[in-house]
């Protein structure tokens, strides 16, 4: 407000009715100049006037949405959940949120006869649940499958083979070689191979029982 000038002739009372005229005249003259859309000083080291709808900016996976005259604004963030695809890692779009991930356990195939295994089958837990010799054999794997591991359970008394293709080998076995457990008393052996591509090997994380490797 700008300061008034109060003469020896002034009462008080006629000097704080100046004051008070004046300063509600500046009131009344500012409030017109809002209204008539001058806007206002949004940041404080902004140098002109303007509107808080042309200071927001929208970016990625941000809209803003003026409304309707005397509205609310809308201020929208979009964000995408994240996905978690069994036997490979997580994929998260952007956008901030929470996601959850709840632990389960592998996906069990139950076998009674030879089996192929197939590329969708890495991850899960494969038994074979024979009296007699059966075999799983490995499926043909490339860099997609680098670091993909698969778990073989022997849940009966029969022999159980896995089998490598291509020249691919299983831990110390040579090229197209395999891995057995042949003992008759060994039910519930188990291994775990992990497929390492720069040396074509699924090798193995952790077994139970006697698996012996071949050429």
């Amino acid at each position: 407000m700008a300061q008034d000038t109060i003469v020896g002739t002034d009462t008080v009372k006629d000097a704080l009715l100046t004051k008070a005229n004046n300063d509600v005249s500046e009131l009344f003259a500012a409030v017109a100049a809002l209204v008539a859309g001058s806007g206002v000083l949004v940041s404080a080291n902004d140098t002109t006037i303007g509107y808080l709808n042309g200071k927001l900016l929208a970016g990625y996976n941000i809209t803003f949405t003026e409304g309707s005259d005397g509205a609310d604004e809308t201020l929208t963030i979009d964000v995408t959940d994240g996905a978690l695809v069994a036997g490979t890692n997580i994929t998260l779009t952007a956008g901030v949120g929470t996601m959850t991930i709840s632990s389960e356990g592998l996906d069990v195939l139950t076998k009674t006869d030879d089996y192929v295994i197939t590329t969708t089958d890495l991850g899960k837990s494969l038994r074979m649940n024979s009296v007699a010799d059966k075999t799983f054999t490995l499926p043909s794997v490339g860099t997609d499958q680098d670091g993909f591991r698969l778990t073989i359970m022997k849940i009966n008394s029969g022999k159980v083979t896995i089998d490598a293709v291509d020249s691919d080998k299983i831990a110390d076995s040579g090229a197209s070689g395999t891995i057995y457990d042949d003992v008759t008393a060994e039910i519930y052996a188990t291994i775990t191979l992990e497929y390492v591509h720069a040396t074509t090997t699924w090798v193995i994380v952790s077994g139970h029982g006697t698996w012996v490797t071949t050429s």
